[in-house]
């Protein structure tokens, strides 16, 4: 992820440009699906003309897609988890980010139930702000013993407070 990242998004732009100095759209050209089903797959589908139009690039852009939704089938967002940049930017942030989970260590048991309801298979007692980590909250409504609490601007906001 942090290598297409580099490679299609900040490199080849800066480095293989025209002759204006402008760099193509590599990531959406050669990797994303998106465009091909939203657009090209309709496109193709419904205009006869097209279909003698389609070259490699599309039948690559397709087989792409495929891998994508057939992996969505056995993985949680295969997509987001391994091809997309912005994904890949998410992550650097993950540690500095205002939004984040805490874990109650007196509380935590280490039972391993957050990390199995955790689609990206995060150890959340051991990194609660794990890279990897998309913030669905799954791991908040599966703790038990209320150990994971969600904080923001370094307050946590579900944390019941104690008595004194």
């Amino acid at each position: 992820m942090h290598g297409i990242l580099a490679v299609f998004v900040v490199f080849l732009p800066l480095l293989a440009t025209d002759f204006l100095g402008q760099g193509q759209p590599w990531f959406c050209k050669y990797i994303c699906p998106e465009g091909t089903l939203f657009a090209g797959l309709p496109l193709v589908l419904s205009n006869v003309s097209l279909r003698g139009a389609i070259g490699w690039l599309f039948r690559w852009k397709v087989v792409i897609l495929a891998v994508c939704m057939l992996g969505a089938v056995l993985y949680y967002r295969p997509f987001c988890k391994y091809l997309c940049p912005l994904g890949a930017v998410y992550s650097l942030f993950n540690g500095i980010a205002f939004y984040r989970y805490e874990v109650d260590e007196d509380k935590c048991t280490g039972c391993g139930k957050c990390r199995q309801v955790c689609g990206m298979d995060i150890p959340v007692w051991k990194e609660p702000n794990s890279p990897e980590c998309i913030r669905c909250g799954a791991c908040l409504q599966a703790c038990e013993q209320g150990a994971v609490h969600r904080c923001r601007y370094g307050r946590c906001t579900d944390k019941k407070q104690k008595k004194g």
